[in-house]
């Protein structure tokens, strides 16, 4: 089984964009992202199959360490086991049900547009 997801997109053009930023990537970047966590959260938790609703209540977001974005995770850490990844993929004893990762990719096209908006808009405003 894998240890994780990727996601690949073409980005060159807001690549160029984040360079001329400097930085300020980090301040124009991280609203953005918080908005399209919330928003994978909200589909998330209308996605997740429920029998008790503890799943439904671990999906949230937050701040990555570092500070400089976020990540939406669907258990509480100390109170359940990472049973995100556990209905995602499927145990040997519990079949998948996946709902986690369509969640995040259908705010994948979304969120480009709202970071280059983002950033084409802060460039604008500086003059750059």
């Amino acid at each position: 089984m894998a240890d994780g997801y990727t996601m690949t997109v073409e980005a060159t053009e807001l690549i160029a964009k984040l360079d001329r930023l400097g930085p300020s990537a980090d301040y124009v970047t991280r609203e953005v992202g918080r908005e399209t966590a919330k928003l994978i959260v909200a589909e998330a938790k209308r996605r997740v199959a429920r029998a008790s609703g503890d799943t439904q209540t671990g999906i949230h977001w937050e701040m990555t360490r570092d500070g400089k974005g976020y990540v939406v995770l669907a258990y509480e850490a100390g109170k359940q086991p990472p049973v995100d990844w556990y209905l995602e993929q499927g145990t040997k004893f519990l079949r998948a049900r996946p709902f986690f990762m369509s969640s995040a990719l259908l705010e994948e096209g979304p969120h480009m547009r709202r970071l280059e908006e983002a950033v084409q808009k802060f460039l604008d405003d500086v003059g750059r």
